[in-house]
């Protein structure tokens, strides 16, 4: 009998994917599910001196969203300003504004917002696919200040209640965030693993590629569209299996949430990052009279009136106007390999930049228009009025679709056009090429910021990670040893055992104040360090070479077989 891959996933997981739907209950807002954390604060807020008081965004005021919006707007980006907006009025799955904190300044009549700091409760899955556990996690986001109101710690105070909720109400053992290099050490967050890393190619790199995927007979065409809701589903399964296979740790979302990001293309034009969602698929052969069936594009207005078997799917970012930040194949499609579907993306790109991309890059860059504030008609700007009021008056028409727009013709793709593969440094996609399609556009990767505030709960909570990953051990499967990981050369008490007997980690504890060196196998770590090995992004060896950490040898060995060095390009920060 053969086997289907996602048979084996879900064969060997169906209990997995339970966890991973009780995962996503509980980081859900409470209206939603019934399930889910209670908000960072409560509205009285903690009193910062000076009358400046630390809250929660009232729930019930459109004004004080539309306050933040404009807040963000001017901190950051006009199209964080429009994101802010879209995710507060019902936009996001897992953010309200009971999990949003701000800084108001009541001196001041009104009193404005002057700090603010949002948590986005996710879902990551960490191991591989012969183990998979989620874990609850939050990512902060939009991290502000007032230029006249910096230098007063209220970032940190900020970050003291976000942490807390994130560890008390959602038992969230990992905390994450993009933002400042560096800047976010100082909360305990760890700069790893590795963010939009990848390669670039031009229109020139790919000509040989559209060349080909023209000349292919009907046959062996693959055809992109977009994403639909009811394509969700088929996300959510090639989106987690896909990943399980290739990653340490990745982003996952529910159908819910990919409902969301498919309908926020519609809903929330010029948003900060923009992300559409494709669906790479071939077109089936039907009998004359013969409906289509299961096309999963059925009912939708913009639907094609030939049914498709989706067979990938592509994530694009606006920010880059054709940025690839996921791309994924199903193995259920037999008859297409990687090197089909990943020659029918590149030679789909200059066809997404004329009909997609360059429009929504564009509305990314529109200047945010204060819902507040009354629209200005152009005709009725005074001739007297200067250049900044005149350019505010040409201005006014905010973004209203990420469809493409109505034109005399499509544009043009400019000569130093270039698209990007966002996609880490090691997916499957690239060995599927040419070297000249993307050499020698070598995307250097940024980093995610990560902190775990307790390895001791965070290593608890993969135990059936690491009993996988003993299983496979030749040298370990049988082995008895205690590892004591410690963040101080100075001390063991206080630090977290891995107690592995006869080749299984039967228990985590915390040693005793009267702990003994002799007791354990000890590996000291400088500071948060550890989080890189926890999360597979440097081995202990690595963190050796480099002074990062130190210990008995024996135990460093057992170490790298239950965390090694991992994949983890495919977190998407599900914003």
């Amino acid at each position: 009998m053969t086997v289907k891959y996602s048979e084996i996933a879900v064969n060997s997981g169906r209990m997995e994917s339970a966890k991973f739907d009780e995962a996503h209950a509980a980081v859900s807002l409470p209206a939603a599910t019934g399930c889910g954390a209670a908000a960072v604060c409560d509205m009285s807020g903690v009193d910062l001196g000076d009358g400046l008081v630390l809250r929660t965004l009232a729930s019930d005021s459109n004004s004080e969203r539309e306050a933040l919006a404009s807040f963000n707007a001017r901190v950051h980006h006009a199209s964080v300003g429009r994101t802010t907006l879209h995710w507060l009025n019902g936009g996001h799955p897992t953010l309200d504004p009971s999990r949003v904190t701000v800084v108001v300044d009541t001196t001041k009549n009104p009193a404005p917002i002057v700090s603010a700091l949002l948590s986005i409760p996710q879902v990551v899955g960490y191991g591989n696919s012969s183990a998979t556990v989620p874990l609850r996690v939050t990512r902060i986001e939009a991290v502000g200040t007032d230029e006249a109101y910096r230098g007063h710690q209220l970032v940190q105070r900020h970050m003291d209640l976000h942490h807390r909720w994130a560890e008390t109400a959602l038992d969230s053992p990992l905390q994450y965030i993009g933002g400042i290099p560096l800047y976010y050490k100082r909360f305990g967050y760890e700069n790893c693993p590795e963010r939009d890393g990848g390669f670039a190619g031009s229109l020139a790199s790919i000509a040989a590629i559209v060349k080909t995927v023209n000349a292919l007979p009907p046959a062996r065409k693959l055809r992109v569209r977009s994403a639909k809701a009811a394509d969700a589903p088929f996300l959510e399964r090639l989106n987690r299996h896909g990943a399980a296979r290739r990653q340490a740790l990745w982003t996952d979302l529910d159908e819910h949430a990919w409902v969301h990001l498919i309908e926020r293309r519609r809903k929330s034009p010029g948003a900060f990052t923009g992300r559409s969602v494709w669906i790479l698929e071939h077109e089936l052969e039907l009998e004359p009279g013969q409906e289509p069936e299961d096309s999963g594009i059925s009912g939708d207005e913009d639907a094609d009136s030939t049914a498709g078997l989706p067979v990938a799917f592509m994530v694009m970012c606006a920010k880059r106007a054709a940025g690839v930040v996921r791309f994924e194949l199903d193995d259920e499609a037999k008859d297409f390999s990687w090197i089909d579907a990943t020659q029918a993306m590149l030679a789909w790109l200059p066809t997404f930049y004329k009909e997609y991309g360059a429009e929504a890059y564009k509305l990314l860059r529109a200047p945010y228009l204060d819902p507040a504030v009354p629209k200005v008609d152009d005709a009725k700007v005074p001739e007297s009025s200067t250049p900044v009021e005149q350019e505010s008056a040409e201005q006014v028409q905010a973004p209203t679709s990420l469809q493409p727009q109505a034109a005399p013709a499509p544009p043009t793709i400019p000569e130093d056009w270039k698209f990007e593969l966002l996609l880490g440094r090691h997916h499957p996609c690239y060995k599927a090429i040419n070297r000249e399609a993307v050499v020698p556009s070598t995307l250097i990767p940024e980093f995610w910021f990560m902190r775990i505030p307790s390895p001791f709960k965070f290593i608890q909570a993969v135990i059936p990670v690491l009993n996988s990953r003993l299983a496979q051990s030749i040298t370990f499967a049988r082995v008895t040893k205690s590892i004591l990981l410690s963040k101080s050369a100075g001390s063991v008490a206080n630090c977290p055992i891995i107690h592995v007997v006869k080749g299984k980690c039967q228990d985590v504890a915390i040693s005793s104040k009267d702990a003994k060196r002799s007791d354990f196998s000890v590996i000291y770590f400088d500071g948060t360090a550890l989080n890189r090995v926890l999360l597979g992004h440097k081995s202990v060896f690595e963190l050796e070479a480099t002074g990062s950490a130190l210990g008995d040898h024996v135990g460093m060995q057992l170490l790298d077989v239950l965390f090694p060095v991992g994949i983890s390009d495919e977190i998407m920060g599900f914003d």
